[in-house]
C-alpha cells in the first residue's frame, strides 16, 4: 500500500486497506470463517426466527459475511461501511441472484465523526505550519475527546438484527499510527514526538469505543439482537501467539478458557475496552472465540457476542 501524507484521509486510508492483496484469494480463504460466523449469526434467527430485516456495520469487503445466507432469511439487508466501493466489489463478488440483489442497499457511514469534522485536514494544516509536537499532541487529544463527546450516530430506523463486524482496532487509531508514520519517514518529527502524539490519541480513545457501542446500541430496536465480532489478538503466522493459539484451537474454534488465557497473555487493549463496555452496557455475560485466518502472514482471535438489546424501552 502507497499511502501519502498530502490530503490523507480516512476514506483513502479505508479504500487502500480494503484493495490490498488478492482479494479474490481472501474471500475463499475465509470460506471455514464465513461459514462459522454465519452459524453464530443462524443462532439469533433460531431464537427470533421472525426477523426480517437486519443491519451490517462495518461490512468492508464482505469476505466474513454470507450474503446469500442472510438474503435467504430477510426481507432487507442494509450494509453499512466508510468504504462503500469496498461493499459494492464485496457483493459482486458473491455472485447474488438479482432478487437477492435486490434485498441489499449500502450506506456509507462515519462512525467516529473524523471525516465529518475534517480531523486529518486539520491535522495535516498544522503539520504544514510546523506545529511543535506538543501541540499536536493536545490538539489530537481535544479533538478526539470532542469527538467522543458528539451524540451518536443514529440510523433512519432501528434493525431488528445487527451484526457489527471488528472495528474496535480500526476507530481512528491505527489511521492516526499511519499519518504518524508518515511524519516519521519524512523526517518531520522524531520517535519521540511521534510516541507524544501516539500516546495522546491512545488516551483518549475509549470515548471514541464507547460512542461507537452506543450508535450500536441505536442501531438496534428495543428487545432485538446484536451479534458482535471483535478481533482480540493480531498474530504473526509462527510466532508465539499463534502457536499458542492454533494448539487451543478445533476446527476453527478457541474455548473460552483459553481464549481468555490468551486474551491476557496477547491481547488488544483498545478491543478490551471496547468488549467490556459492550457488556457492561448490555449485560452480555457469553461469548465464543474464533481464529480468523486474515491473511498469508497475520491470524486473529475473534470474539463473539450474542445479545439481545435490553438496554432501553426506545430511541432516545
Amino acid at each position: 500500500m502507497a499511502f501519502k501524507l498530502k490530503n490523507f484521509t480516512v476514506e483513502a486510508f479505508n479504500r487502500d486497506v480494503n484493495r490490498s492483496g488478492d482479494l479474490l484469494r481472501k474471500y475463499n480463504a475465509w470460506s471455514g470463517y464465513r461459514a462459522r460466523v454465519s452459524a453464530l449469526i443462524g443462532e439469533a434467527f433460531a431464537l427470533y426466527p421472525h426477523i426480517d430485516r437486519a443491519l451490517i456495520l462495518a461490512a468492508g469487503n464482505l469476505n466474513d459475511i454470507d450474503l446469500r445466507f442472510l438474503c435467504g432469511k430477510l426481507s432487507a439487508l442494509t450494509l453499512s461501511d466508510a468504504d462503500t466501493d469496498a461493499m459494492e466489489r464485496g457483493i459482486d463478488r458473491q455472485n447474488l441472484t438479482e432478487p437477492e440483489r435486490a434485498k441489499i442497499t449500502t450506506v456509507q457511514s462515519d462512525y467516529t465523526g473524523a471525516v465529518r469534522t475534517g480531523f486529518f485536514d486539520e491535522l495535516e494544516a498544522r503539520v504544514r505550519r510546523k506545529a511543535p509536537a506538543r501541540a499536536l499532541a493536545d490538539h489530537i487529544q481535544t479533538t478526539i475527546t470532542a469527538l467522543s463527546a458528539a451524540p451518536a450516530q443514529i440510523l433512519p430506523q432501528p434493525f431488528p438484527l445487527v451484526v457489527s463486524c471488528p472495528v474496535y482496532t480500526q476507530l481512528l487509531y491505527t489511521q492516526i499510527e499511519v499519518f504518524l508514520k508518515l511524519l516519521y519517514e519524512a523526517e518531520l518529527y522524531n520517535m519521540a514526538d511521534l510516541n507524544l502524539m501516539l500516546n495522546a490519541a491512545y488516551g483518549a480513545m475509549p470515548g471514541i469505543l464507547t460512542r461507537y457501542n452506543a450508535m450500536l446500541l441505536n442501531a438496534c430496536a428495543p428487545g432485538g439482537l446484536i451479534v458482535l465480532l471483535s478481533d482480540m489478538i493480531e498474530m504473526e503466522m509462527n510466532g508465539k501467539a499463534y502457536r499458542d493459539a492454533h494448539s487451543a484451537a478445533k476446527d476453527g474454534r478457541v474455548n473460552a478458557r483459553d481464549a481468555e488465557t490468551l486474551i491476557a497473555e496477547y491481547g488488544s487493549e483498545l478491543s478490551q475496552i471496547g468488549i467490556q463496555d459492550f457488556q457492561n452496557r448490555t449485560g452480555a455475560a457469553n461469548a465464543q472465540y474464533l481464529l480468523w485466518p486474515f491473511d498469508e502472514s497475520k491470524r486473529y482471535l475473534v470474539c463473539v457476542c450474542l445479545v439481545k438489546n435490553e438496554t432501553r424501552k426506545g430511541r432516545p
